[in-house]
């Protein structure tokens, strides 16, 4: 089972959708692993057992057909020992539609720090229009302050001319 031959020479195997609007999909093939284990006889070697997987799944099978029943976790260790080994099966259709999965992740992402900056910048405005906001308060705050300081004095200054008038016309009496 040698594996020199590429996987681009051999035609596509078909594939099936599971369920109606799960967007799952297997291959139309599969690959029975019951005689991999000691179901039927002597196991085989575990070697040859693992280069007929990564056979399998090299041109294109993906449901590969396993139950405890054959040894408890016996198989699915095979698959997990594969599935350790990169495996180079994808199809040119498969690749565009990872880089179209790559290019929406990557907008996505722009979309979130586009919206984040947003915040950000929402957040400063914000704060600023809050600072401006005080300031002006608090600048007419000061003036209301200052105009009734100036009332003050000059209800001050009024009671001492008034003061000094009473005592002039007092003292003028005199």
């Amino acid at each position: 089972m040698s594996s020199s031959t590429s996987t681009h020479d051999l035609p596509a195997v078909p594939r099936r959708k599971l369920g109606p609007d799960q967007g799952l999909e297997v291959s139309a093939l599969g690959l029975g692993c019951m005689g991999m284990s000691s179901f039927y006889g002597t196991p085989k070697p575990e070697e040859e057992m693992i280069e007929l997987i990564r056979y399998a799944v090299q041109r294109g099978i993906t449901l590969l057909d396993t139950a405890d029943v054959y040894g408890p976790h016996t198989n699915e260790v095979l698959i997990g020992k594969v599935s350790e080994q990169p495996i180079t099966a994808t199809t040119q259709e498969e690749e565009e539609e990872e880089e179209e999965e790559e290019e929406e992740g990557k907008q996505k992402k722009q979309k979130t720090l586009s919206v984040f900056l947003w915040f950000l910048v929402s957040f400063f405005w914000s704060a600023i229009v809050v600072v401006v906001f005080a300031f002006g308060v608090l600048h007419e705050l000061m003036m209301i302050l200052d105009k009734t300081k100036k009332k003050k004095k000059k209800k001050q200054a009024d009671k001492g001319i008034r003061a000094k008038g009473k005592r002039a016309t007092e003292m003028g009496e005199d």
